[in-house]
């Protein structure tokens, strides 16, 4: 929407599933690019209804992803699309599991790690306090998504829209300071 080209890399290569959700054919892709079978320009892909956003699926599954990965030839990739668009995303398998965003850590600028609430084992939470702590990961950042807001309002472990407040018009009670409502409320 800002009008920066993207590109995103879809660089689970062992169970990917970004292509599935975007519903873009997953025939040739990462995998046969690694393996000097194409040119990234035969397998960039445009996403459909999003100006200046693109992929490059994962293609075929390959029996080595780890062996793929350290070749020497995505560095190589990353740099041209560095040329070429504003960001390049890269979309790694869940850290622990394998060893492939560790692999892909030392092409990144910034990580993000993304758990979900509620779900994420708290081991994982534990590894990435660790790889924060020993620096593993550049730029370290967390994502905590589907957090369920249960009613209430105001400031604490969520921030929602909604509840009043922001929309509705100021009031003389709303005007006043949270401390003078307090005590207002306190005698």
């Amino acid at each position: 929407m800002s009008g920066k080209k993207v590109v995103i890399l879809e660089l689970d290569l062992r169970k990917p599933k970004l292509h599935a959700g975007l519903e873009i054919e997953n025939d040739k892709g990462l995998s046969n690019y690694l393996i000097g079978e194409v040119g990234y320009n035969d397998i960039l892909k445009s996403i459909p209804q999003q100006e200046n956003y693109s992929i490059i699926t994962s293609g075929p599954i390959p029996p080595n992803p780890a062996e793929l990965l350290v070749n020497g030839k995505i560095i190589t990739l990353i740099e041209e699309l560095r040329k070429e668009f504003d960001y390049v995303l890269l979309d790694a398998p869940p850290v622990g599991l394998v060893t492939d965003a560790q692999i892909l850590a030392a092409y990144a600028d910034t990580t993000i790690f993304i758990v979900r609430h509620n779900y994420t084992a708290k081991a994982h939470i534990h590894a990435i306090e660790n790889f924060n702590r020993t620096k593993k990961f550049v730029n370290l950042n967390l994502v905590i998504n589907s957090i369920e807001i249960q009613g209430g309002y105001g400031y604490g472990y969520g921030y929602g829209y909604g509840y009043g407040g922001y929309y509705q018009d100021d009031t003389s009670e709303n005007k006043k300071s949270f401390f003078g409502r307090k005590s207002k409320n306190s005698d």
